[in-house]
């Protein structure tokens, strides 16, 4: 049985071997119970540090002590960046304002780097301000945004938070990232705006924000198609009804 306590003596959670395996599954536990970052736990057995892959003795009753640090150091920021583009996803806002608290840093990009939930990798380039967007966490977005988060910064495939809303059918988080000023212009490397995205992927509402955002309806991807023709490829009637009845955007024209 392990045991681990606050430095106060506060008792956190007691729990078999068998539950956590290792130090680093003992602190995704801490974190799933409490929202304590993973990156910000140090867990300390006869006051020496734990290493994350420190198995611990089975039929062996451990009493460990729970630091947790308050600033992300430079050395930590790649594995912080990944628990709060994580964190985003899941929507596990005490996680996100935690790391943000101790400075992770919202803008930064990297290559495919991998998923802390073990779930395979998350996509080159991608932001926590994306990863929030895609999923609906408006709260954490708004967390984000009053951290710094860049609105329109793109990843690897040019997407934005935007577009990654817009596409994935996420009406609130569009109606806020539009409220804040992204722009609705910027085209991935496949020619994409958000409206077409939306229009592509039949989500009604979306395009009726973006329209009435004032989005081009009429800019043309890498193939010569434009939002109309995306939704009547894809067979959304009503978008494509939508959109021909909306009078021409002149602002970026």
């Amino acid at each position: 049985m392990i045991r681990v306590c606050k430095m106060s003596g506060e008792e956190l959670v007691s729990a078999s071997i068998e539950e956590v395996g290792d130090a680093k599954g003992l602190k995704s536990l801490l974190r799933s119970w409490y929202g304590f970052p993973v990156c910000l736990q140090q867990l300390l057995h006869h006051g020496n540090s734990l290493d994350d892959d420190a198995m611990l003795l089975l039929h062996v009753p451990m009493d460990l002590q729970l630091v947790l640090l308050s600033m992300i150091s430079p050395a930590q920021q790649y594995e912080a960046h990944c628990e709060l583009t994580a964190a985003c996803e899941d929507g596990t806002t005490q996680v996100v304002q935690r790391l943000l608290d101790a400075g992770a840093q919202p803008n930064l990009q990297y290559a495919m780097f991998a998923n802390p939930s073990g779930l395979g990798e998350i996509e080159s380039g991608t932001t926590p301000l994306m990863g929030a967007a895609e999923n609906g966490h408006t709260e954490i977005i708004g967390l984000l945004l009053e951290a710094g988060a860049g609105k329109d910064l793109q990843n690897w495939s040019g997407d934005t938070a935007l577009m990654s809303a817009a596409a994935a059918g996420q009406v609130e988080s569009v109606r806020l990232l539009l409220k804040v000023g992204a722009n609705k212009e910027l085209q991935n490397e496949l020619g994409s705006t958000a409206i077409a995205l939306a229009a592509r992927d039949g989500q009604v509402e979306i395009v009726q924000l973006l329209l009435e955002a004032g989005a081009d309806k009429d800019v043309k991807d890498v193939c010569k198609d434009t939002a109309l023709s995306a939704a009547a490829r894809y067979g959304h009637q009503e978008i494509v009804h939508m959109l021909s009845d909306a009078p021409v955007c002149t602002a970026y024209r």
